[in-house]
């Protein structure tokens, strides 16, 4: 089950990068996580 969450979020993350809006919460916080996980 978790992991089909994990699977949903990750679509949805997708879908978000795919058609950012740079003045959405939503990109922000996307920028943030992508930084998080280049940093990682």
């Amino acid at each position: 089950m978790l992991s089909q969450n994990h699977e949903e979020l990750t679509v949805h993350l997708l879908t978000v990068l795919d058609h950012p809006n740079p003045n959405s919460f939503t990109a922000a916080a996307v920028a943030r996580l992508t930084e998080g996980a280049k940093a990682s």
